[in-house]
C-alpha cells in the first residue's frame, strides 16, 4: 500500500473525512434538541432524513458511471461540509431535514465509491493487509473525532462543532483535489484503468 499512490490518496481522504465527522450525529442531536430547543421529535425526522438519503444514495451510487469517481468523492466530501455548514447557520427545520438527506445521501455515495476504488487497487494476496490498515487509520481513530466534537460542544455549542466539521471536511476536499492521483481515480479491474493495482511484495 505503501508504493501505491492511489491506494494513499484514497484512504487517506476517506480517513480525514471519517474522523473529521465522527461526533457529527450526537452533535446534531445536542445542536438541535438542546442548542435550538427544537424537542427530540424534531431530531427524530431528522434522522429519518438522514436514512433515506443514506438509502438512496448507496442505490444512485451503484449505477454511476465509474470513469470520475475520484471526483465523486472529492465532491460528495465538499457537499458533506457544505450541508454541515448551512445547518449550523440556521434554525430553520425545513434546512435541518434537506441537509440531513443530503448528508446521507453524499455519505453514501462516498462511501461507496471509496470501497469501489480500494477494492479494485488492491490484489487478492494485499486484500486483508491493506483492509485492517485503512479500518486503523478511519474506524481505530473515530475517538478522537468523538473527543474533539465533544471538547467544541463543551468550549462553545453544537453549531460550533458543526461548522467545524464542515470546514474541516470541505478544507480536505480541497487539499486532496490538488492530488491528480485521487481526482482522475477510477476502477481498475483489468489493468487498464486509471490507477494500477498494488504490487505483491516479493522476497
Amino acid at each position: 500500500m505503501l508504493g501505491h499512490a492511489g491506494l494513499r490518496a484514497v484512504i487517506g481522504y476517506w480517513s480525514v473525512v471519517a474522523v473529521a465527522t465522527a461526533a457529527v450525529v450526537s452533535t446534531l442531536s445536542y445542536y438541535i434538541t438542546v442548542d435550538r430547543g427544537q424537542g427530540a421529535a424534531l431530531f427524530g425526522f431528522v434522522g429519518s432524513a438522514w436514512s433515506i438519503g443514506y438509502l438512496a444514495g448507496s442505490l444512485v451510487a451503484g449505477r454511476l458511471r465509474p470513469e470520475r469517481m475520484g471526483r465523486r468523492m472529492l465532491g460528495t466530501g465538499f457537499a458533506v461540509g457544505a450541508f454541515l455548514l448551512a445547518t449550523a447557520a440556521t434554525d430553520a427545520p425545513a434546512v435541518y431535514l434537506a441537509a440531513a438527506f443530503g448528508i446521507g445521501a453524499a455519505l453514501a455515495t462516498l462511501l461507496v465509491s471509496y470501497m469501489t476504488l480500494r477494492a479494485s487497487w488492491t490484489p487478492d494476496a494485499l486484500m486483508g493487509r491493506v483492509g485492517s490498515t485503512a479500518r486503523t487509520l478511519s474506524l481505530g481513530l473515530q475517538p478522537l473525532g468523538l473527543l474533539a466534537g465533544g471538547a467544541v460542544i463543551e468550549a462553545a455549542d453544537g453549531g460550533t462543532a458543526l461548522a467545524a466539521m464542515g470546514a474541516l471536511a470541505i478544507m480536505a476536499s480541497l487539499a486532496f483535489a490538488g492530488s491528480t492521483t485521487l481526482r482522475d481515480a477510477r476502477p481498475d479491474h483489468d489493468g487498464a484503468g486509471g490507477s494500477p493495482r498494488a504490487e505483491v511484495p516479493r522476497g
